[in-house]
């Protein structure tokens, strides 16, 4: 691999501070509030875009310019990154839609719920709000267009339950970050 795509080294991905750091060729380290993570960075159109690659616990240097190499090899041949991904999160696990994630965060928090209502709560919700929007979408996929979307039609008439599907997908989004579904931003957070 040449110089220009190798600028990290293993223990300066141990040791480097805040900040996005290149290695080459797209791929970055993020480092940001002690969590270190993988970014593939790419132009399309005029626009920059952004994955995460899933945490360096998770996937190794070598693997993330792997990935990176994959995700080049894409871009040159004018397919999205998200195609070699495969959808594919930490482990080789394919990463779940922002319904799927959704559920998955209930059932982990459900237990520490006092009363069994909640999560039926938070089902319904997401489910009559935020879905028709975001809920079949991957979690990278979400922005803040989309959570305006979801907000705009109930924000005046229905001001406790915006305000609730808010708190819930912003709950959701920091899921899937900390599972490295996602980037750290989330464009639900007021």
């Amino acid at each position: 691999m040449g110089r220009e795509l190798a600028r990290l080294t293993a223990v300066q991905v141990r040791s480097l501070g805040p900040g996005l750091h290149a290695d080459g060729g797209g791929l970055f380290l993020h480092v940001q509030g002690g969590r270190r993570s993988w970014v593939f960075v790419w132009k399309r159109g005029g626009k920059q875009h952004r994955r995460g690659l899933g945490s360096v616990k998770a996937r190794s240097l070598a693997r993330a310019r792997e990935l990176a190499a994959e995700l080049r090899a894409a871009l040159a041949d004018g397919r999205h990154p998200d195609e070699v991904l495969g959808r594919l999160a930490q482990g080789g696990a394919p990463i779940p839609t922002v319904a799927e994630a959704a559920e998955r965060m209930i059932q982990d928090r459900a237990a520490a719920w006092r009363n069994p209502k909640h999560a039926q709560q938070w089902r319904h919700s997401l489910r009559d709000y935020a879905w028709p929007v975001v809920g079949a979408k991957r979690p990278a996929e979400v922005t803040l267009e989309d959570v305006l979307a979801i907000l705009k039609p109930i924000w005046t008439t229905k001001t406790e339950t915006a305000t609730r599907v808010r708190q819930r997908l912003e709950a959701v989004l920091d899921y899937c970050a900390v599972h490295g579904w996602r980037e750290e931003s989330n464009p639900a957070r007021w």
